[in-house]
């Protein structure tokens, strides 16, 4: 089982207890010979080819098609574009086989749904982590317009008494309509909401594969944050970032989204989000900088799956022609990259601890983003911070800084890395632009009021897809004449 054992070669320590089950799984399933000759960048493809078989049934092809998302981000393997057409052709396929017996179909629409609202959110995890925190200002959004009845938010695992107190102080009096269940306490949670009749399901950063997602679809309006460039796999009435629409539809009909599903996107030119403080002020001098160093930061909690070979060599290159080029690099790297950065770059490498990393981001001049589809919340931390975002234009983080500071390829990227460097009053102005633009990004009032319009627009594309079929709402079959109403 050689060619899947290579795989814990790039899992990051902290998941290899998730890894090592998948890995055994394929091993059982499909056998090692099922990966002979296959490399990093066909792996993917691979098992998604080999998922489609017709050995396995419903829920076996949904095991393979997350345990393809969970190698994916896990272990750096790359996702080829025709990856993400065959495993949402495979995953719509297999829900639609595994929820056959559904039968529903939704024939009248009430406006009271739009005040009534189900959070699917995942896990939360602490006040530290970005999507949790981006979360609660979701909520606090929903909750606090004048014409909400509940909120009602379904979370897998347990809400420590920690974050309950952080929920508490960031919703205030609004907390009043919110309520937090534990799906895992209540395992027949989905049909306790159908007999609570219709409301508006806001899906968070759930599990893809969840059949919940189509099946709440099936009784009310549905919208869905949308991220790291990634379509959707279920319907939703809105998709959402501030990602302009022209990159993102334009992707995701190239990666094979149904042409539905592209149809439903809306750019929000605010996003929740709280970007946490810094813990307390960190010094240069506490860090081994030099107050003339400039100092470029890079961080992130998945480097040594994010930094590819051309970021990486140009990033050696960059700080090898000044010796007063300092990299601030926080979060943890596999050993060969340490070693590496240690042995070229000497003392202009300096690594550190990801914690407090609001307070980490005030030494630096720069912030040098990874090519990579995630990291908004970093770059936001950094814009706050006083540090120039330089990014490719890909990924969350683009939509974050103004699109002329967003660099076509690697070559322009380092490009103007060099401009930046070598220009302060030109670094001076960018970050004000950036700071402007974040300012408008992070205005929790005006995202409030985008909420409410999307909240609207999904209950008119609800209602104008009445009465609809999962079939329909899977993108298995063409929609029917009530799908055809009234489109906006």
């Amino acid at each position: 089982m050689s060619a899947l054992v290579d795989l814990l070669e790039d899992c990051r320590p902290a998941d290899l207890d998730r890894v090592i089950p998948i890995v055994q799984r394929l091993h059982a399933w499909l056998g090692d010979a099922a990966y002979a000759g296959c490399d990093k960048e066909a792996f993917v493809g691979r098992t998604l080819a080999l998922a489609q078989g017709g050995r396995f049934d419903a829920d076996r092809r949904l095991t393979l098609a997350g345990d393809a998302l969970d190698l994916s981000a896990a272990c750096a393997l790359p996702f080829a574009d025709a990856d993400y057409g065959r495993i949402g052709v495979l995953v719509r396929a297999a829900l639609g086989e595994a929820a056959a017996h559904i039968r529903h179909r939704g024939e009248t629409a009430d406006k009271r749904v739009m005040r009534r609202h189900t959070v699917l959110p995942g896990a939360l995890v602490d006040e530290s982590h970005a999507q949790t925190r981006s979360l609660v200002e979701y909520v606090a959004a929903l909750a606090r317009d004048p014409g909400c009845e509940l909120v009602d938010v379904w979370v897998h695992g347990e809400v420590s008494p920690e974050l309950g107190r952080y929920i508490a102080e960031r919703l205030g009096p609004a907390l009043e309509r919110v309520r937090l269940f534990a799906i895992d306490r209540q395992p027949d949670y989905l049909a306790l909401l159908m007999q609570q009749g219709p409301r508006t399901t806001h899906v968070w950063f759930e599990n893809p594969l969840s059949a919940d997602i189509s099946l709440l679809a099936l009784i009310g309006p549905t919208l869905m944050v949308t991220g790291e460039d990634v379509p959707p796999l279920q319907h939703a009435d809105v998709y959402w970032s501030c990602r302009e629409p022209a990159y993102l539809e334009a992707l995701w009909r190239r990666r094979g989204a149904p042409e539905a599903f592209v149809a439903n996107y809306v750019q929000t030119q605010a996003v929740p989000h709280h970007v946490a403080p810094a813990v307390r002020t960190r010094s240069r001098e506490e860090l081994g900088l030099a107050s003339d160093d400039l100092v470029i930061a890079t961080a992130g909690d998945r480097l040594g799956a994010e930094f590819d070979q051309a970021f990486v060599d140009g990033m050696g290159g960059f700080l090898l022609a000044d010796p007063r080029r300092r990299w601030l690099v926080a979060g943890d790297l596999p050993d060969f990259w340490m070693s590496a950065f240690q042995q070229v770059l000497g003392r202009q490498f300096v690594p550190a601890p990801l914690d407090d990393l609001a307070g980490l981001l005030t030494t630096a001049d720069l912030f040098a983003n990874p090519f990579r589809p995630g990291g908004g919340d970093i770059a936001l931390a950094a814009i706050e911070a006083g540090a120039v975002v330089l990014t490719r234009d890909l990924g969350d983080t683009a939509g974050f800084v103004p699109e002329a500071h967003r660099a076509g390829d690697a070559d322009a990227y380092f490009d103007r890395l060099e401009e930046l460097a070598e220009d302060a009053s030109l670094r001076q102005a960018c970050a004000a632009e950036q700071r402007a633009l974040a300012g408008r990004r992070l205005d929790q009032a005006k995202f409030a009021a985008e909420l409410k319009d999307l909240v609207a627009l999904a209950y008119k594309r609800y209602r104008a897809r009445l009465p609809a079929t999962l079939e329909e709402i899977l993108a298995l079959r063409p929609p029917g004449v009530g799908s055809l109403r009234g489109r906006a």
